[in-house]
């Protein structure tokens, strides 16, 4: 039996008022609550915030705002329908 295999291509768009506030807001991440503490700890914490806060106004397109575009592909495989 084959499957069917379909590619769905989207893009998501990330806005927030700046990226500081977007890197902060993603401390409520449930990925990022228990790591971020961690990371604290072993006094990494800091530099990281400043490295994501830097290669996020590397790549923002927003002029008063952040505005990033983050491309995804979606591929579903489906058995075919079965016959009557």
């Amino acid at each position: 039996m084959w499957l069917a295999l379909s590619t769905t291509h989207g893009e998501l768009e990330i806005r927030a008022a700046s990226p500081e506030a977007y890197v902060d807001a993603g401390r409520e991440h449930p990925m990022a609550t228990d790591v971020w503490p961690i990371l604290e700890r072993a006094g990494l914490l800091d530099s990281l915030r400043e490295e994501m806060i830097h290669e996020l106004t590397a790549g923002n397109e927003g002029a008063a705002e952040l505005l990033i575009h983050s491309p995804y592909i979606v591929y579903e495989l489906r058995r075919p329908a079965e016959p009557d």
